[in-house]
């Protein structure tokens, strides 16, 4: 089970944020800069993360699951995102989901589940996954 990391004296974290839609981009921009963090944002289809970026390339990914129309709908994202996440994440994966999650997807790729959790806030379930 990946740890959480540790804050190091002298070294400075980088974030990056990819979103999927100009809504979204837009709202995290605004909340990045009303926080004053420093997060690089970007832009693109998830599908591409394996093209875009390189094998180990992140630490962590750390997501939440959109709502999904159908049962198909959520087995190909599903497919799709252990595979990405898989390639580009060094240490762990931590997803957020408003539905519980198929993990034949995450075995498929090699990716042991090391935590879950249901959460319950004003009435609503959420499960946390940590890979």
């Amino acid at each position: 089970t990946p740890s959480m990391p540790k804050e190091q004296k002298g070294v400075v974290s980088s974030f990056t944020a990819i979103v999927l839609d100009n809504f979204k981009f837009k709202q995290l921009k605004e909340n990045i800069a009303f926080s004053s963090q420093k997060i690089k944002i970007l832009q693109f289809d998830f599908t591409w993360l394996d093209v875009k970026f390189q094998k180990d390339e992140f630490d962590f990914v750390i997501t939440s699951f959109p709502k999904f129309k159908d049962e198909k709908e959520a087995k190909d994202f599903c497919d799709k995102f252990f595979y990405q996440a898989e390639f580009i994440a060094k240490q762990g994966i931590c997803v957020i989901s408003f539905d519980k999650i198929d993990l034949k997807y995450s075995r498929k790729y090699g990716i042991p589940l090391g935590f879950k959790k249901e959460l319950k806030i004003d009435n609503k379930s959420y499960f946390v996954y940590v890979f």
